[in-house]
Formats: structure tokens, sequence, C-alpha cells
């Protein structure tokens, strides 16, 4: 998602519901996209010195162990920053959700909005928006999360990472098919389906329809019903 402010300051939001090799390659490519996008041809260093290129990451994977990271463009010898107005700055949701549970840090505004976007259901949803927001505004957030909830082409959007992590795999095992034997392809079969198997449990546990799910994946139904039942397990 793009946010314009002011005609110059532009803020590119990512949420990476899965972490996979060429995250940072993708996502920078993205804000280098947006920022030759703004500029017009030409425009002089002055005035394309007064545009501010940032994006903000929210990382949702558990698996991501850094809370907080950032990458800018450095001088190679000085390691000075080259441009001050080009920046992407990474969060990690489920770390800030721990820091909020384990009250470290529950006063901080910024902790509990970056807590609430990793929250389970809406129960805990509006119990954090209460926490930042004014009635009628907690309100209207909550029947917009509710409309997203339901709309198809935002949860396919919400999936995209899982997806594109799960293309990432399939390429790996078009790159190892050649002169390896068929027990190496097979062992990487099963780790894509295993991959699918994970992003299955993953939208389950959120609560999405059976359908939503299988027009997604292009799994069955059934199939999804049996991995429903083994997570009861």
């Amino acid at each position: 998602m793009l946010v314009q402010i002011n005609n110059n300051l532009n803020i590119d939001i990512e949420i990476n519901t899965e972490r996979f090799n060429s995250i940072k390659e993708r996502n920078t490519l993205y804000l280098q996209k947006i920022s030759v996008d703004t500029i017009e041809s030409g425009n002089t260093y002055k005035s394309m010195a007064k545009y501010y290129f940032y994006q903000l990451n929210l990382n949702t994977n558990p698996s991501d162990k850094k809370i907080k990271e950032k990458y800018m463009i450095l001088d190679e010898e000085s390691h000075e920053p080259l441009l001050e107005n080009f920046k992407i700055v990474c969060k990690s949701i489920e770390n800030y959700r721990d820091i909020y549970y384990n009250e470290l840090d529950k006063s901080s505004n910024a902790t509990i909005w970056l807590a609430l976007l990793s929250s389970k259901n809406f129960d805990e949803l509006k119990e954090m928006a209460s926490l930042v927001m004014n009635k009628n505004d907690r309100e209207k957030f909550i029947e917009e999360c509710k409309k997203a909830s339901k709309d198809r082409v935002f949860l396919s959007e919400w999936c995209a990472d899982m997806f594109a992590a799960d293309v990432e795999a399939k390429e790996r095992q078009a790159d190892y098919e050649d002169g390896f034997n068929d027990g190496l392809n097979n062992g990487i079969n099963k780790g894509i389906n295993q991959n699918t198997t994970k992003i299955i449990k993953s939208m389950l546990e959120k609560n999405y329809s059976l359908k939503d799910i299988s027009d997604i994946t292009g799994k069955s139904i059934e199939e999804i019903k049996e991995i429903e039942e083994s997570m009861k397990d």
C-alpha cells in the first residue's frame, strides 16, 4: 500500500506474511520503482531532494527473530548515508506482540499498534484498539477489518507472500531436477507439499472459510478438512 503525504512524502507499506530468500531484494525494487515513477524527467537534484521514499515492512512470520531492521544506501568507503530520503524499515509484528503481552512496553502506542496487527481474533483486536483509539474510530476500524476478512481479493493479497515462498520452492526444484536422481526430486516435492500444508494451517488458524482456502490453494475441501482434523490431534 502506497501512502502519499503532501505530494513529496511517499510511504510504501508492505506486510510480509512469509520470509523467503528474495524478500529484501524484491521490496527494495518496489521502493525504487515508486521513486522512478514519482520523479519526473528533467528534475534537478535540488527539486528531487524534496522527495522522501520510505518503506515500512511489517513482518508477521513468527520465525523472524529480529525486532527491527533498517536499510539505507551507504557510501562504500565511508559507510555514510548517500541518501537520507530513501530508507527501508522492517518491524517484526510477532515480536512486538510478545513485548505487549509480557508488559515490557505496554504503555507505548507504537508497540500497541504493531501488536494490534498480529491480533488472532476480533476480541483481541477490540481490546488492543481500545488502548489507542476513541470509541467512534475503534468501531469504524473494526467494521473495516470485518469487511476485509470477507474480501476475497484482499485475502489473496494477504496470502501473496506465502505463495511467493511456495513459487520460490518450486523454482528451486526446477534448478535441481537436471542431474539429480528421482529420490532427491521426491524429497523436494515433499517439501513443497509441506509448505502448502503450512499455508493451509495458517489460513485455518485465521478462520478463513474452507471454500476460500480451496479457491486460493487449489486443494479440495476434503483435503483441507483432513488437514484441519490433523491439527486437533
